[in-house]
């Protein structure tokens, strides 16, 4: 299938695709298949793969001449927190539960000539959990200074990075989290995407199946698996009233039983055949 102007991104659909494989492991084969699928054209899907594989991302694995791919780094951490976020039986993460009520912060000083590596870290830490605050300095509900071990180590000369605890009392920790993860914003575009979720199940009541499924699920679920990343379960002491959290969480079921589901089986059955 040719991209279109709706096809979603392939750094994006290629964590989505193991999440619906429910699969740790890949065959390349498969999963040029099943981007192709959902929209992305195959040069678009193999030269992804490799940037990805490139960036560490993605690791690969030879078998005889077969070739699986794994995600890798911090985009498994990513996808690994998405998931158990948004299938609450698979267990939450324990940030919210057993945050210690400070912040973990990441404080940077990166000059201009070196800006890749600073939109490079900015990148990486969003993947961690950090969201920013001011200029020069993110922060975290858990301490994600460890998964940025390997781009710490690559300071450029003439830049610093450190991390810190920043300590605030109950009010400027909320007015601090509204600010870093944009809270109030994020809170009318999730009620927007359950609106558009619920809308999907109750106007269209055959679901698809086979590569329509995939297709069709990926356009409704993969924004709500991106809103998970970017937006951290949060302590519910951070949250603004009446966060929305919990009915996307159930929009989401809802979508999955609507099309999920025809989409799980259709890319086991690509899996199995590859």
């Amino acid at each position: 299938m040719a991209e279109t102007e709706r096809s979603p991104r392939p750094a994006a659909a290629v964590p989505f695709v193991f999440g619906v494989a429910d699969r740790m492991s890949l065959p390349g084969t498969a999963l040029v298949r099943l981007l192709t699928d959902v929209g992305i054209s195959e040069s678009a899907a193999r030269s992804s793969l490799a940037r990805l594989r490139e960036d560490g991302a993605l690791r690969s694995v030879r078998h005889g001449r077969r070739t699986d791919y794994e995600l890798a780094g911090l985009v498994e951490a990513a996808f690994l927190r998405a998931r158990a976020t948004g299938h609450p039986e698979l267990g939450q993460p324990d940030a919210a539960a057993s945050w210690s009520g400070e912040f973990h912060g990441l404080l940077f000083a990166i000059p201009e000539t070196e800006r890749p590596h600073r939109d490079r870290l900015r990148h990486a830490a969003r993947l961690a959990g950090y969201a920013p605050l001011r200029p020069g300095l993110m922060i975290a509900t858990a301490d994600g200074w460890p998964a940025l071990a390997e781009i710490v180590a690559d300071t450029p000369d003439g830049a610093t990075i450190c991390p810190l605890v920043l300590r605030l009392a109950p009010a400027d920790a909320r007015t601090a989290a509204l600010q870093a993860w944009n809270l109030a914003r994020v809170a009318v575009n999730a009620e927007a995407l359950i609106g558009r979720l619920h809308a999907a199940v109750d106007d269209d009541p055959a679901s698809p199946s086979g590569p329509d499924a995939l297709r069709r699920y990926t356009e409704l679920a993969m924004p709500a698996y991106r809103f998970f990343i970017g937006i951290p379960q949060l302590p519910a002491e951070l949250l603004p009233p009446d966060w929305p959290f919990d009915r996307l969480v159930a929009a989401l079921a809802a979508v999955r039983t609507y099309v999920g589901l025809a989409a799980e089986r259709y890319v086991a059955d690509v899996v199995a055949d590859a």
